[in-house]
């Protein structure tokens, strides 16, 4: 961004607003996602933090189709630029990619009847950023 103007201007930019995360699951089981019935089915989502799975706490709906959302932790910033300087901000955001093995039991309400699902988790998510942000003069080139 530029300021051609002879006062300072202030903007505010987010670099990273278009970060996403991604999940799925996936199985080779013909009935994985139709034994259910009509009903969401919502489950605890790992995630893995220095290298040691765990569950986040949060839960994820089970089903086939992959969900993509805006990704967690975007952030916006305010600066200004002083008259006659250009504003340049780099950036690089870094994904992860986690792939786990899941068993879901699902048990019928009234007939008791269990049913067995294993699988594969998949989720896309942003891990890191790395970027600089530099003022330089406005020259004539």
């Amino acid at each position: 961004m530029e300021n051609n103007s002879s006062g300072s201007i202030t903007t505010t930019h987010s670099p990273f607003e278009d970060a996403w995360q991604e999940s799925t699951f996936q199985s080779n089981d013909p009935e994985a996602f139709a034994w259910m019935g009509e009903e969401d089915v919502f489950v605890n989502a790992p995630y893995v933090f220095g290298n040691k799975p765990s569950s986040s706490g949060t839960t994820i709906k089970y089903g086939s189709e992959t969900t993509k959302a805006k990704g967690p932790n975007s952030s916006a910033s305010t600066i200004s630029i002083a008259p006659y300087h250009r504003l340049i901000i780099k950036g690089t955001l870094h994904y992860s990619k986690l792939v786990a093995t899941y068993t879901l039991t699902f048990a019928g309400e009234y007939t008791k009847t269990e049913k067995q699902i294993k699988g594969k988790f998949i989720q896309t998510t942003p891990e890191s950023h790395t970027g600089s942000m530099t003022m330089k003069p406005i020259t004539a080139d």
